[in-house]
């Protein structure tokens, strides 16, 4: 039986590479005759540099300002023949780069994501790709903006500083004085989630509580998304509501569309195409897929769901091994298996590896011969 191994990061304890790893070595441990394959995958969130260095991808290191505009070390990748670089929102604006009593999208910025991509350039990169999962920020991008040459004026022509605060002030964007060589580059934002600009189901309401955002910030930040995508309706003609994904990294999806012209696409599409996933997927008879909790955004563009959505068209037979399972992933069609529920969640978070080696002995190997 050939076992294909394809997973993203269990969040907060092991990278892909590591959960696949785990998981594989329990088959290995356990003495069945199987051949296992591992591919560890991302879909534009945390680990998405890694995959593309693991690719091959040349890692150069940069000196970038974070959420809160303090300088860290931050990188880039470069394919072999430097004409692509990948870049990662979560290195240089992301969620993990503060402690949680600094979690607040009313004043982070993607500032960072926008020095990255001037290194990319000077570097003579002329196709760039951004990760933009992992955020800090609910700003649309403006900070990334901001630091390619754009200024964002209030009614008296005062320049805002780009953070999520300021997106309800803006009454005018000048690019005179933007970087001349974004007029040769090619932008993809790779989006893991496919909600619109603003709304119930938009930046803010979705994903800005877990950036720290209450009530009122998170209605503070939906009218501002809201306000700046009027002024882009007006001046490009462009309905963000419309385009999905441009919610996507606090509205940096949006952003990037409307003034770099970047064209948003499922980040697990383009890693896919990347390593010609749909060949693993023929030679496979059982997937084993996973991350470390789904949800209901599982669904929305993750990579879970672009396994599924493959395992299903070419009749795989598809389990999904994960760190906690919510009761509100309900409509996963295909077994799901929580460490949390088979060796508890200490266990889970603690001794992850184990625990997975451990889950793939005891519960997937007896799902798989009972099949």
């Amino acid at each position: 039986m050939n076992i294909l191994v394809a997973t993203d990061k269990f969040k907060g304890t092991l990278s892909a590479k590591e959960v696949c790893a785990a998981i594989a070595a329990g088959f290995r441990n356990a003495g069945v005759d199987y051949s296992v394959r591992e591919i560890p995958l991302a879909d534009g969130g945390d680990g998405t540099l890694d995959f593309f260095v693991a690719q091959g991808g040349q890692v150069v290191k940069a000196v970038v300002h974070d959420p809160l505009m303090r300088p860290i070390p931050s990188a880039l990748a470069l394919s072999a023949d430097g004409t692509t670089a990948y870049i990662e929102m979560a290195r240089c604006s992301g969620l993990l780069l503060l402690r949680p009593e600094e979690y607040n999208p009313v004043h982070t910025t993607s500032f960072g994501v926008g020095e990255l991509i001037r290194t990319a350039i000077h570097l003579g990169a002329t196709h760039i790709i951004l990760g933009i999962g992992g955020s800090a920020t609910n700003d649309a991008g403006i900070g990334m903006l901001a630091a390619l040459g754009y200024r964002f004026l209030d009614q008296e022509g005062r320049e805002l500083f780009p953070s999520g605060k300021s997106l309800k002030q803006v009454d005018a964007v000048e690019g005179e004085r933007r970087l001349p060589a974004l007029d040769h580059v090619r932008f993809t934002a790779l989006c893991d989630v496919t909600n619109p600009f603003y709304g119930r189901s938009g930046a803010a309401w979705v994903y800005g509580p877990q950036k720290g955002a209450t009530p009122a910030m998170v209605n503070q930040l939906d009218d501002g998304l809201q306000h700046l995508a009027d002024l882009i309706r007006k001046s490009h003609g462009i309905d963000l509501q419309q385009i999905p994904g441009s919610g996507a990294g606090g509205g940096i999806a949006g952003g990037a569309h409307v003034w770099l012209g970047a064209e948003l696409r499922p980040g697990i599409d383009v890693i896919f195409d990347f390593i010609n996933f749909e060949e693993a997927v023929s030679w496979a008879d059982v997937i084993i897929t996973g991350e470390g909790k789904v949800d209901d955004q599982t669904l929305q563009g993750k990579v879970v769901a672009g396994v599924m959505g493959l395992a299903k068209q070419q009749g795989k037979q598809l389990l999904i091994l994960c760190g906690q399972a919510h009761s509100d992933a309900k409509e996963i069609d295909a077994p799901v298996f929580s460490l949390a529920e088979a060796v508890g969640m200490d266990r889970a978070v603690n001794d992850t590896s184990n625990a997975l080696r451990e889950v793939v002995i005891k519960k997937l190997i007896p799902a798989l011969l009972r099949s």
